[in-house]
């Protein structure tokens, strides 16, 4: 597990611009990853939801739009820079019931439009995980991530970022420790 939020769309909050996650990974090899978007309230188009670029996850990585990133003017703008030629850029926003959700490639092209739903606000959990060999790139580094790098190891720390599955069984111990909530 890389990181996780808890984000919050209340009525007439502006958009989110379109982005690849994987595009602020560089202090990670390899810079791959796969997100899990799960709504905790029932979703409508007009709320701003998550929403994809069909076959954008096939596109070459870009550079981060930092800029374009909070209540962009156009949110799809940095999806259209990305484009291929003659590629027709879409959103389609995942709506779903409670508890529902969706899971995305680290180069899939997403954001999320204006909550003009003046009824309705949006939560949603999400969860971004690297595989579990990742580790620190030797050179580029994050404000945030890097802190927990060790002098003289570029591995992830386990207390910071637990392995939630492995293709060997393994997980990282403490997890079974957690309560349990029903």
């Amino acid at each position: 597990m890389l990181q996780d939020n808890v984000l919050w769309k209340p009525p007439g909050t502006k958009a989110i611009g379109f982005h690849q996650d994987a595009s602020y990974a560089g202090y990670l090899v390899p810079p791959v990853m796969l997100t899990c978007w799960l709504s905790l309230h029932e979703t409508t188009a007009d709320a701003g939801p998550v929403a994809y670029v069909p076959g954008s996850h096939r596109w070459p990585v870009s550079p981060p739009e930092r800029s374009q990133f909070h209540a962009p003017e156009d949110w799809l703008a940095p999806a259209r820079n990305a484009a291929p030629e003659g590629v027709e850029v879409e959103a389609v926003p995942v709506v779903v019931k409670a508890g529902g959700g969706s899971f995305h490639h680290g180069l899939c092209w997403h954001g999320s439009a204006p909550n003009e739903n003046a009824a309705v606000a949006r939560m949603a959990l999400v969860s971004h995980m690297i595989p579990a060999e990742v580790r620190f790139h030797h050179e580029h580094v994050d404000l945030n991530y890097s802190r927990y790098r060790k002098r003289g190891d570029l591995s992830l720390d386990e207390s910071f970022f637990p392995v939630m599955w492995h293709e060997t069984g393994y997980r990282t111990p403490w997890l079974a420790e957690l309560p349990v909530i029903d």
